[in-house]
């Protein structure tokens, strides 16, 4: 493979590479090897076509169809993902897993490419040894979509979830097509260009205590808990979304300024927390908060609810079902005296 142009993104945890290569995903080469290759799928549907990568990775000898039937974590629901076990034969093809992105509808692609970071969460917190990762451009095979419509978004959300400190040394982006690549080596370098130099600039002492992460279906028992911290003695400052954003402002950069600006993230545990897209992008980003900086997670179980496993490993108050005492009890312990 070709190595064409790089993104240096540096995180609290060290550098990190965002990589765009002229090659062929089906032949990496034994020194360009990665962990995990990240392919792209309608829902349910691997039959190889001519033009698609899972067709080619068929040619290759892996069968995309035979390694969903045997998935080592499947996380549809969720993340709109599932991940193979190890590939046999995995020297020669030049990766050791498949993640396999298969998104209910929730949107155009240049609008859902970045979950693909999202969903590596729970399963490289999880404990599986991924830390380079190689894909091609998604969306832009048989879905069709344009090339220029999907690299950009895709190499922001790349380098804004290594910045948050998602734990992966590098992302390896590679397009077959001479030309095509060429056209993205220039978008690339645009955007190189176009970055502030130095590492993401966390926010200088704290904007806000306490930053309340629910889902709107709990909106009743989200405006309690804001109350009682609101009518804490100590008077602490607390976004809540529905209160803190300013009509017509950008809502979700909003957000990320609060996670990064807040002494203490309070999640509410629920069934349509644990579904909802923007809250698992809440609890995943003051998640590496917590792992870097310690005592900011505040986890509420609000509603009985299958928890995964990357949650359930995090200590949580147990608050079931919206039990106002158990939540006023917890609010006493988040808060100083």
């Amino acid at each position: 493979m070709e190595l064409l142009e790089t993104i240096v993104v540096e995180s609290t945890s060290g550098n990190r590479a965002i990589s765009l290569y002229h090659g062929d995903l089906t032949r990496i080469p034994p020194d360009e090897a990665v962990d995990l290759l990240v392919i792209s799928a309608f829902p349910n549907d691997y039959f190889p076509t001519p033009t698609s990568l899972i067709g080619a990775l068929d040619r290759a000898g892996v069968t995309v169809s035979a390694l969903a039937q045997d998935k080592a974590e499947d996380l549809r629901e969720q993340y709109g993902c599932w991940l193979s076990q190890p590939i046999d034969d995995n020297v020669n093809h030049g990766f050791a897993r498949i993640l396999c992105f298969e998104p209910a509808l929730r949107g155009s692609p240049p609008e859902v490419v970045g979950d693909i970071f999202r969903s590596l969460f729970p399963i490289i917190e999880g404990g599986v040894p991924i830390s380079t990762i190689g894909m091609p451009l998604v969306a832009s095979g048989d879905a069709r979509w344009p090339r220029d419509a999907m690299f950009e978004p895709l190499i922001e959300a790349a380098v804004r979830w290594l910045e948050f400190g998602l734990r992966i040394d590098a992302i390896k982006i590679v397009e077959r097509d001479g030309d095509k690549a060429e056209a993205l080596r220039q978008t690339m370098a645009r955007l190189k260009s176009s970055r502030p130099s130095g590492p993401l600039r966390r926010t200088a002492g704290h904007a806000y205590d306490v930053f309340l992460s629910y889902s709107r279906q709990d909106s009743d028992a989200a405006d309690y808990v804001a109350s009682q911290l609101r009518a804490h003695e100590s008077r602490p400052t607390v976004f809540q979304d529905t209160l803190s954003i300013d009509p017509g402002a950008s809502w979700q950069q909003k957000i990320w300024e609060a996670l990064d600006a807040c002494r203490k993230v309070v999640v509410l545990y629920s069934p349509s927390y644990l579904t909802s897209k923007v809250c698992q992008e809440e609890y995943e980003i003051a998640w590496l908060r917590e792992r870097d900086d310690g005592n900011v997670l505040v986890p509420l179980y609000l509603v009985t609810a299958k928890l995964p496993p990357h949650i359930r490993i995090l200590n949580y108050t147990d608050c079931r079902e919206s039990d106002r005492a158990r939540l006023r009890a917890a609010i006493l312990k988040i808060l100083p005296a």
